[in-house]
């Protein structure tokens, strides 16, 4: 059996009293807890994708594309709002990029492009995960 000890200056180590044994537990659970989330969390945005529309939708929202842009976005434009996102990239990374925006009909949350895009909007991760309608990301 493991003894919980502290150093007291001047007397050495001492046990932990209960007050103290407690406040221990539930450090351990609350790190296990943020853990198990942070895994959790990484599953979820790996597995989690919107329809164009909806993530249009969710740009429009957020005050991240003008109307007009958002509707011609949904339909497959690409949106020239994207379009400094790209600047750092080859003509053919670019060409590549454009070419899966206009033929995805589902946008991944975990794509690089959309991760290009939110670092180049300097959005966080929960603002990405605002997007695409992950609220829990907060907890914890």
């Amino acid at each position: 059996m493991t003894i919980l000890t502290k150093q007291v200056a001047g007397i050495g180590k001492v046990p932990l009293n209960e007050v103290e044994l407690a406040a221990h537990a539930a450090e351990i659970v609350e790190r296990e807890a943020k853990e198990a989330f942070l895994v959790s969390i990484e599953n979820v945005r790996n597995t989690t994708s919107v329809s164009r529309k909806a993530f249009c939708t969710a740009l429009f929202i957020a005050g991240m594309l003008p109307k007009k842009e958002a509707i011609e976005a949904a339909k497959g434009t690409w949106p020239a709002t994207f379009e400094n996102a790209l600047e750092n990239m080859t003509e053919d990374e670019q060409f590549g990029a454009e070419m899966e925006w206009v033929s995805a009909t589902e946008i991944r949350r975990m794509h690089p492009m959309i991760l290009l895009l939110g670092d180049h909007a300097g959005m966080t991760e929960e603002q990405i995960d605002g997007l695409f309608q992950l609220k829990s990301t907060t907890a914890i």
